[in-house]
């Protein structure tokens, strides 16, 4: 119950402090709740699927900008060439390191601790996550990201958070992208949502 309060509570604030006060004080308040930017921070998630509820541990990496990000170098840490990290919350999903793809193909097929799922929300705008019969509308914001963060300890732990992406979106990293058509029927960003927000009550 305690969570619960804690993250309602911080989105509220989020949300109204510059309504409210409209002035520094707001803004104050809005910078101390809000969650980090451009930090990668990861958890485990345990999602779930529809047909029949199997459950596979995923892994889950969390990273907002204010502006859209891409390598500008070739240090191995670096963004592989190609890929930029637009402004808004990305959310890459892979198997568990731990797990490999142990009770995961089942689920998402093809998905590894290398090959991963990526989207973005975009900040300033609500983005459509098609999956099979379902839509998702989601706005990537401050205060989206913030009552996320907010809600899980995992995300705020110093050894969950770094400033180097993903090995499987570095260049040093063999990570692949799966085409979202070949997965969409089987992977679903609001039931990812809802397994992780019912999974701290």
């Amino acid at each position: 119950m305690k969570k619960i309060f804690m993250i309602i509570s911080a989105a509220l604030l989020l949300a109204g402090a510059g309504l409210f006060m409209g002035c520094k004080e707001g803004d104050e308040i809005t910078q101390v709740l809000a969650g980090p930017k451009n930090t990668w921070c990861n958890m485990p998630v345990s999602y779930t699927n529809s047909d029949g509820g199997k459950t596979a541990a995923l892994y889950a990496y969390f990273y907002y900008t204010d502006t859209d990000v891409s390598s500008t170098s070739t240090s191995a840490t670096a963004l592989k060439s190609g890929i930029t990290i637009p402004a808004g919350l990305t959310i890459v999903i892979t198997a568990a390191p731990s797990t490999g793809t142990d009770g995961v193909s089942s689920i998402i097929n093809g998905l590894t601790s290398s090959a991963y799922i990526i989207k973005t929300f975009p900040k300033n705008s609500e983005t459509t996550a098609d999956t099979g019969d379902e839509s998702y509308t989601f706005k990537g914001s401050l205060e989206k990201w913030s009552a996320i963060y907010w809600a899980k300890d995992d995300l705020r732990k110093s050894d969950n958070k770094s400033t180097i992406p993903p090995s499987q979106l570095t260049n040093s990293g063999n990570g692949t992208a799966l085409a979202w058509d070949s997965i969409k029927e089987q992977f679903s960003w609001k039931r990812l949502l809802a397994n992780y927000l019912l999974s701290i009550l």
